[in-house]
């Protein structure tokens, strides 16, 4: 259980319930849209804005706790920041499987002998999950 009372007081935010909410929802979810959030998050906390949320979700962004996910042709989602790792999303299904994976060799073989510095980066990749292949079989 990641105890995420303490890594936000290590980086001077104070621990509220609301933050506390999101982080440990997050963290069930792995990959959640900040409409997905609110829903999940309304039924325990009647009176939390969506507003609240987008607020939170930007600092948490801000100070590294979180990340943000864009992929194609879908809504945003967000995930607690971890390791290196991409996302396989099934375009059937819209889940979004993490694969941790070593991504610095293949950002240092893209960008080597062209003097790019890469401050971010994101890999997806888009097709059909084991579960959503079986059911067109």
């Amino acid at each position: 259980m990641i105890d995420f009372k303490t890594i936000l007081q290590k980086r001077n935010l104070k621990a509220t319930h609301q933050r506390l909410a999101i982080l440990e929802t997050m963290n069930t979810l792995k990959h959640v849209s900040i409409e997905n959030l609110y829903d999940l998050l309304l039924a325990k906390y009647p009176t939390l804005s969506k507003a609240t949320i987008y607020r939170n979700v930007k600092e948490l962004i801000t100070i590294g706790i979180i990340t943000e996910i864009k992929i194609p042709d879908m809504p945003t989602n967000y995930e607690i920041t971890k390791m290196p790792h991409i996302h396989l999303v099934c375009k059937i299904c819209n889940k979004i499987e993490d694969k941790i994976v070593d991504t610095k060799c293949l950002i240092d073989e893209a960008t080597k002998d062209i003097g790019f510095v890469t401050e971010k980066s994101s890999i997806s990749l888009v097709g059909v999950c084991s579960k959503c292949s079986r059911l067109q079989a």
